[in-house]
């Protein structure tokens, strides 16, 4: 659940959402 917060805190790659990281 927190991916998903990450990933809207660090758009850096739109095209690849950071999901993993």
């Amino acid at each position: 659940i927190g991916l998903e917060k990450q990933d809207a805190l660090y758009p850096q790659e739109p095209e690849e959402p950071t999901r993993g990281l």
